[in-house]
């Protein structure tokens, strides 16, 4: 197994290839929005935006940019940090 290495943000595209799912978490901080930015243009098969359900007015506008960004194959993932082994299957689907 190669050592794990640093990698520039700015790298990041290089380094990542296309893939079925990738996972990321909309939050009221613009860094929330800086690996998936470098990796828009990836061909994902599916994106999961993972949202807090219990904090929407503090996270939606996070999640309509990373909806934006992949556009339709993004998914909004509802967690619930009060029932955190709860699954919303249609969430996902």
């Amino acid at each position: 197994m190669p050592k794990p290495a640093k990698i520039l943000l700015t790298n990041l595209r290089e380094q990542v290839h296309p893939a079925d799912v990738f996972v990321c978490c909309a939050s009221f901080e613009s860094r929330s929005q800086s690996v998936p930015a470098q990796l828009e243009r990836v061909a994902f098969t599916r994106v999961l935006i993972c949202a807090n359900e219990n904090f929407p007015h503090v996270i939606k506008q996070g999640a309509k940019q990373l909806q934006h960004r992949f556009g339709s194959v993004a998914r909004l993932v509802s967690l619930n940090t009060n029932d955190p082994l709860r699954t919303d299957r249609k969430s996902v689907v």
